[in-house]
């Protein structure tokens, strides 16, 4: 997906393919992964999301909601998949924060990361 926003720049990107992507990604129960559609994880989402976000793609909000709240960690941080019991630390707080706030309002757009 980072990639596929990187070709968006140069105006070769194929939105097809974007889409392509992001349903191959995409985990049934909320969130997205990093290969097919294995266990879901924060940056794989945090991707997947600014993708969509990128190409004017949809992104299904209670999908999204669902990978949140199984992330969310009971001292407010955020764990990197739904299998850990606490934070992932300041980088996982932070994309499960942007994150939150994306799904909050539509008019906030993601920071561009590249971290991977």
């Amino acid at each position: 997906l980072q990639a596929l926003r990187a070709l968006r720049r140069t105006d070769r990107a194929d939105i097809g393919a974007v889409r392509d992507a992001l349903v191959r990604h995409r985990v049934r129960g909320g969130g997205f992964a990093n290969e097919s559609s294995r266990l879901p994880d924060l940056l794989s989402t945090y991707e997947a999301v600014l993708a969509a976000d990128t190409f004017g793609l949809e992104t299904e909000t209670e999908h999204l909601a669902r990978f949140m709240r199984s992330v969310r960690t009971d001292s407010g941080g955020f764990a990197w998949t739904p299998l850990m019991q606490g934070s992932g630390g300041p980088l996982a707080d932070c994309l499960g924060r942007q994150l939150d706030i994306r799904l909050t309002s539509e008019h906030v757009a993601l920071p561009t990361l590249v971290i991977s």
